[in-house]
């Protein structure tokens, strides 16, 4: 019975310890949100929208 309680506690800190670290993984990424992530599309002017997308194009291609 002890032997059994000693496997569970060793298996639910096992699972603590791998949830949290791909807590940690997920959250130590940089960042590449905007300001303007989060905002209806509707909202942003014509040169808002061109930095938008000009913004967007360079997060998946890279600089020119």
């Amino acid at each position: 019975m002890k032997k059994t309680l000693i496997q569970i506690a060793i298996a639910l800190l096992a699972v603590g310890l791998l949830f949290g670290g791909l807590l940690w993984w997920l959250n130590s990424k940089e960042s590449t949100e905007t300001d303007k992530d989060c905002v209806y599309l509707s909202e942003l002017n014509e040169d808002e929208l061109w930095e938008l997308f000009e913004k967007k194009i360079e997060d998946k291609l890279g600089p020119p």
